[in-house]
């Protein structure tokens, strides 16, 4: 799973080869406060390695529109 930053529109985009959470598909874009939520459930779940690199994200996308 990788996670990139639409910075035009200040999306995260996540690149992901297969359904995560059942929620999150190829290519899916979210508002940095939707990346943020999932990756609450992701550190919930035991993954904070990729809850980190998704907050990160976030933040990126978040700054790009400032």
């Amino acid at each position: 799973m990788r996670f990139d930053v639409d910075r035009g529109s200040g999306k995260v985009i996540v690149r992901s080869p297969n359904d995560v959470l059942g929620i999150l598909h190829n290519d899916a874009h979210l508002a940095p406060s939707g990346a943020r939520a999932i990756a609450n459930g992701l550190e919930i779940d035991g993954h904070r390695d990729l809850a980190a690199q998704l907050r990160a994200a976030a933040d990126e996308a978040e700054a790009a529109t400032r």
